[in-house]
């Protein structure tokens, strides 16, 4: 869906608010409606802040109120374009689990790679979800366990009832 379940909101305010300062580039892919860019806007408004959606009649004005730019593609496309370390952070909430396994490995590393800090939220529980809105890039393809992600370097954040928080950071 074009939102997240709110159970995540806690845990990734309490990482915007410790990690973001002034003058840095965030990334933000699958935007949806904006609601993760708004929680980014709030904690740092004076942060660069980008985001791309694959799915362009989720756009509306709103959410170029909140970006700074607005991508219309592929996010794995805008983190393999970016040099190393371009982005401070790159934010990934509900992204992960709707690519097959190895696409989605492909793009983690890339956001690890072209990032400095990347946070992502994703279903810890079997979601099962087909398209939506007619968007059939709203399907889940992958269930990601919070183990799965610790092999990547993801250090979890936040274990609830229906997703997990996790982040990863350059050394």
């Amino acid at each position: 869906m074009p939102v997240s379940d709110p159970e995540n909101r806690p845990a990734l305010n309490a990482f915007f608010s410790e990690y973001l300062r002034p003058g840095m580039r965030v990334f933000e892919g699958g935007i949806g409606y904006g609601n993760i860019g708004r929680m980014i806007r709030a904690a740092c408004p004076e942060c660069q802040l980008i985001g791309a959606e694959i799915f362009e009649p989720y756009l509306t004005r709103g959410q170029h109120l909140v970006y700074d730019q607005i991508v219309l593609g592929d996010l794995s496309t805008v983190l393999s374009d970016a040099p190393d370390g371009w982005f401070d952070l790159s934010v990934l909430v509900d992204v992960v689990e709707h690519f097959d396994r190895e696409s989605g490995t492909d793009m983690l590393n890339q956001a690890k790679r072209a990032s400095n800090a990347v946070l992502i939220s994703v279903p810890i529980v079997d979601y099962r979800q087909g398209p939506v809105n007619g968007n059939e890039h709203e399907r889940h393809l992958t269930q990601w366990k919070p183990d799965e992600l610790a092999a990547l370097g993801f250090e979890a954040l936040f274990l609830g009832r229906i997703v997990g928080v996790f982040s990863w950071r350059r050394k």
